[in-house]
């Protein structure tokens, strides 16, 4: 496994961490009556879909098919924004991660299209 197939493995392994971080946090929350108990609810499902969408890009990824570069985008594509938005409300320690976390996120797209075009030209060659 290398190229955009080992890079989301460490976004999914990053998206368990900051997922279990938030559910603790968010345990503590409802334990000390800061956050109502229905948050739970919503951050568990979302938190399993976008691990088992990372699984799959990653199975995806490494039986090269394009639907799986596809879907990365899509995903990569939305974490640049929402990494945007947040170095645009933020202060200055979240700027300096933000544009860390920018970084990882712009490299694994450029990964992705190379990955894409070189996809596409094996398709080429077996026809």
């Amino acid at each position: 496994m290398k190229g955009s197939a080992l890079g989301f493995s460490f976004v999914t392994l990053v998206t368990i961490i900051g997922f279990a971080l938030v559910l603790i946090n968010a345990m503590v929350g409802v334990f000390i009556d800061i956050i109502p108990v229905w948050s739970l609810f919503v951050i568990v499902p979302i938190s399993v879909l976008l691990i088992g969408l990372n699984a799959l890009i990653v199975y995806g990824l490494s039986r090269k098919k394009n639907w799986a570069v596809f879907l990365g985008a899509i995903e990569v594509s939305i974490l640049v924004l929402l990494t945007l938005i947040d170095v645009i409300g933020g202060g200055i320690l979240s700027l300096i991660s933000s544009i860390l976390f920018l970084a990882i996120l712009l490299s694994l797209l450029f990964a992705l299209r190379r990955d894409y075009y070189k996809f596409k030209s094996d398709e080429e060659m077996h026809v």
